[in-house]
């Protein structure tokens, strides 16, 4: 937005009683950011870098939620059931939008700690008192210090098994389990 803008919607919201704030971030949503549009200007005149939109952004970021919360005010009121409905709708679309969401593949680490998991969870509740509970933390960091005493050689496999997994990720997790297996019998 160059200078010049600013001052027009300075006067007016000035002149029309709307609050400038308001106007600046509706602008900013309709023109900078859904746009694109890089030729936002600074009061110098030249052109903002991103990080500076990115402030401007930032400081439209509450504004924009007392927006929505007024108009979520606005909203009318629906039935227990429509609104049970829409709130099923919702949890199922963003269900869905997980479900499309592309995995990361498994690193070697993570690949051979599924594999060790079980047995080195029951080794610490075995060294555990009466009455204690191992955690998740302690058994992650059991199985980080035991990866980390892996041979180089042993750590190349595991992550070459997980490459040629994610080659096949077509590949159920039978696959896997043949594989933990497979490091158990060694």
């Amino acid at each position: 937005m160059t200078l010049s803008s600013a001052v027009m919607v300075k006067s007016l919201a000035a002149k029309f009683g709307f609050r400038e704030e308001e106007a600046l971030a509706h602008l900013a949503r309709e023109f900078l950011v859904a746009t694109g549009d890089v030729t936002a200007r600074s009061e110098s005149g030249s052109l903002t870098s991103r990080s500076e939109r990115g402030d401007f952004l930032e400081r439209l970021a509450p504004v924009e939620a007392k927006e929505a919360a007024k108009a979520k005010a606005k909203a009318p009121k629906l039935s227990k059931e429509d609104a049970a409905a829409a709130k099923k709708e919702a949890k199922e679309a963003k269900e869905a939008a997980k479900a499309a969401k592309p995995k990361r593949p498994m690193t070697g680490k993570r690949l051979w700690e599924k594999g060790m998991r079980k047995e080195v969870t029951e080794s610490l509740k075995a060294d555990l008192a009466e009455g204690e509970k191992v955690s998740l933390g302690d058994v992650n960091k059991e199985l980080t210090a035991q990866w980390n005493a892996l041979a180089e050689s042993e750590r190349a496999e595991w992550e070459a098994k997980a490459t040629d997994k994610g080659a096949n990720s077509d590949s159920s997790d039978t696959t896997l389990n043949s594989i933990a297996e497979e490091s158990d019998s060694d």
